[in-house]
């Protein structure tokens, strides 16, 4: 039998299974914010590269459409020393 005034067995494994699950608890939410931070990070570079990748595409078609009009201007000089 168990002294009086010692806690029992059932006590003391219900006490430890509890601590064991507010310590699994506890690294399952510090593992889900990791995760959160590293998705948030990924997702923030690929938004970055999005938006450089469209700057550049905006300015290749303002610098091609530049070089089509000063295509055009030549045409037009050209022809207009021919006739």
């Amino acid at each position: 039998m168990v002294p009086e005034g010692a806690a029992s067995p059932k006590l003391l494994r219900l006490l430890s299974f509890i601590g064991a699950g507010v310590i699994c608890t506890a690294a399952i939410n510090v593992w889900s914010n990791i995760e959160t931070n590293r998705h948030r990070k990924t997702f923030e570079a690929t938004e970055r590269a999005q938006e450089s990748s469209q700057v550049v595409k905006k300015a290749f078609r303002i610098g091609l459409s530049e070089f089509q009009r000063l295509e055009i201007k030549l045409m037009q000089a050209f022809l207009f020393f021919l006739l």
